[in-house]
């Protein structure tokens, strides 16, 4: 297969298919069925396309431009390599892996609990594409606590410096406490709680009571980022809608 100027779209379903980029200047995606992928020079966004109960794991490897790659169903595997990547694992237990540049994590609203490997502060963001608070696509009210509660129930991101042990919702709930006044039923939230091991959990809270009480029952892990101990504020993003 053989793409021109322009943006082109290359569908690979054999290990067979060969792509010839003619213009590394414009953005070129690669949609496959196959389980496991890696750009070549001058590709930019590579998606796996295999939706359903045939669905299955995959394997997707960018190159040294800023890719976009996607997962599907499955428990993917995604790497972006050098350059700004954006990795969306999509539904699973995905591990992303940025690799150099300043690299977006993207998690929304189709389930899975992800694992960022080389998470790094200050460099790489998370972005939460779900609505949380109010639903728009800027946190309010982000805080970051030393101690359990303390914080409005207006807050869209709570960050805590205290440690957990080990990583569970009951630990989690019980470091976080309770906000300073209650919240009403289907009130969202973000919680990131740091573990001793040196890794930074993040939670998605929706309350289920009309309280200020955060309950492990609330908590839904989002994504753990191995290796990193410590996020700041501007690291997190959030999308009012959905985007995986």
């Amino acid at each position: 297969m053989v793409g021109g100027v322009g943006n082109n779209t290359f569908v690979v379903d054999s290990t067979g298919d060969l792509i010839v980029d003619g213009s590394w200047t414009d953005v070129d995606q690669v949609l496959t069925s196959l389980t496991s992928y890696t750009l070549g020079a001058g590709l930019s966004n590579l998606k796996y396309t295999v939706t359903g109960a045939s669905a299955a794991a995959f394997s997707g490897t960018g190159n040294a431009m800023d890719n976009l790659i996607e997962g599907g169903v499955g428990n993917d595997e995604l790497k972006g390599q050098a350059g700004n990547d954006t990795l969306a694992g999509g539904i699973g237990n995905d591990t992303l892996s940025g690799g150099d540049g300043a690299d977006w994590f993207v998690f929304g609203a189709a389930g899975g609990s992800d694992t960022v490997t080389d998470f790094v502060s200050g460099s790489d963001h998370v972005l939460v594409s779900l609505p949380i608070g109010n639903g728009d696509s800027v946190i309010d009210g982000g805080v970051k606590r030393t101690a359990p509660g303390g914080f409005s129930s207006d807050a869209e991101l709570v960050l805590f410096t205290q440690k957990m042990a080990t990583a569970s919702t009951d630990k989690a709930a019980a470091l976080i406490g309770s906000a300073t006044s209650a919240y009403a039923i289907g009130d969202t939230a973000l919680f990131a709680v740091a573990t001793v091991s040196g890794d930074t959990v993040l939670y998605r809270f929706q309350a289920s009571n009309a309280d200020a009480v955060v309950s492990a029952g609330e908590l839904t892990v989002i994504a753990t980022l191995t290796g990193t101990p410590s996020t700041a504020l501007a690291d997190y993003s959030v999308l009012g809608s959905s985007l995986v």
